[in-house]
């Protein structure tokens, strides 16, 4: 009896030993995971003066398990650098998982990381590009491959592919070119202006497909979209001699059948965002490679359009861009007016600062003191009463856009109370 107590004793002594020795290893083991040894990396910032991506070195305490060491760092990458440089991840981005296998990081982020405030192709870049730079300067990760909620995505946000793993990026970093695309306003009554950046092409048919693929997928800020969203209805493009575009769509287009005047808004807003472009001076639109009469049964196609169905060829028509507000968001919108045979610089001041229609940003009590026109360049000098507030920014837009509609204008001297400015549309 004695010795089965002895012998039970014993056991419990050595399972004692083993849970302690097994819970110590464990322990061990977790310390070393979670807090690791101090550790120098590096560490992408963005730096605004530069306008790159910078290695700054940190000491970060970094597990020995790579997944943890990953979100380790990004935990600090989020964190902004102490000094004037800035940090390329939003404070929301969070790592739903991390898998790391033959050298690829395939890191799941939720999609609240792509959220960025007014979006371009380098604000995109930064925060792409200053993540993935930074996990790969770790000896096991060479690219990264980014989900969004489980979700292999072609873009991060809109710009950057991410659709296949991505290594270290050393280049300039990219930066978007910004044009004026025509969306149709919540109402369906009249066109809206939304400035919108694109991946630069030096290409004229390529830059104006990047353009084209931008228009047909739609209005980035709540705008009514010319065509059906997500249906490939394009078959080709091409510019032909004499600026002439000519866009050939699918026979799918005709599945979607419009109004007449949502036929027009539609017909104008490819016309106007395309002849934006000093190489197309007017659009061609066929159905399947063949030319039709109208789109949907109302609207002219048989022709090559001109800019505003050539309005502005007509002498007593000039085209002023009034400001329209939806929410938060401000817009600019052309409106065809007929000014009676008058002097059409003069007529086209007056309606911009004495519209009663629509809001506008330049103030009515302001003068056109003086205007010429030499080498397409119109030189023009207006005067605001000191005591008017106004804003500058607003009503340099509202000058160009509404000016350069008129031919043979292609930029704008302005002088407002003595102060120079140059206007381009381009």
């Amino acid at each position: 009896m004695k010795n089965k107590k002895t012998m039970v004793r014993l056991i419990a002594l050595i399972l004692f030993v083993v849970i302690v020795l097994t819970g110590s290893y464990l322990y061990i083991n977790l310390r070393l995971n979670t807090t690791g040894k101090k550790t120098t990396i590096k560490l992408y910032y963005y730096d605004p003066i530069g306008k790159e991506l910078i290695p700054t070195e940190k000491e970060i305490i970094l597990p020995s398990s790579n997944t943890l060491a990953v979100i380790k760092i990004i935990d600090a990458l989020k964190t902004p650098a102490q000094n004037d440089l800035f940090s390329p991840l939003s404070s929301d981005t969070v790592v739903k998982s991390i898998n790391i296998k033959n050298g690829v990081c395939t890191l799941n982020l939720n999609e609240a990381a792509t959220k960025i405030a007014s979006l371009s192709v380098r604000k995109e870049a930064i925060r792409v590009y200053g993540l993935i730079n930074t996990l790969t300067e770790l000896p096991d990760i060479t690219s990264v491959q980014i989900l969004i909620d489980n979700e292999k995505k072609t873009y991060f946000n809109h710009y950057i592919r991410i659709d296949h793993p991505v290594a270290h990026y050393s280049g300039v970093l990219p930066q978007g070119k910004e044009v004026f695309l025509y969306f149709v306003n919540p109402n369906s009554s009249s066109l809206l202006l939304e400035k919108r950046e694109i991946i630069p092409k030096t290409d004229p048919v390529a830059l104006t497909k990047e353009i084209l693929k931008e228009l047909f997928y739609g209005s980035l800020k709540g705008l009514g979209s010319p065509l059906p969203e997500g249906i490939n209805i394009l078959n080709d493009f091409y510019i032909q001699s004499g600026g002439v575009a000519t866009i050939d769509f699918s026979p799918k287009i005709l599945n979607y059948p419009l109004g007449s005047h949502a036929e027009y808004l539609t017909v104008l807003s490819i016309v106007n965002t395309l002849t934006e472009l000093p190489d197309i001076t007017s659009v061609q639109i066929l159905i399947d490679g063949k030319v039709v009469p109208t789109l949907f049964g109302s609207t002219n196609i048989s022709h090559p359009i001109k800019r505003f169905f050539s309005l502005m060829e007509e002498s007593e028509i000039v085209i002023p861009y009034y400001v329209y507000t939806e929410g938060e968001e401000q817009f600019f919108m052309p409106v065809v007016k007929t000014i009676n045979s008058q002097d059409p610089i003069e007529a086209l001041f007056a309606l911009l600062k004495d519209s009663s229609e629509f809001d506008t940003h330049v103030p009515g009590n302001s003068t056109l003191l003086s205007y010429r026109t030499e080498n397409f360049t119109l030189v023009m000098e207006i005067s605001i009463p000191e005591d008017v507030s106004f804003d500058i920014s607003g009503i340099k837009q509202q000058i160009m856009l509404s000016y350069t509609e008129l031919p043979d204008i292609k930029k704008i001297k302005l002088i407002v109370n003595k102060e120079e400015f140059l206007l381009v549309r381009e």
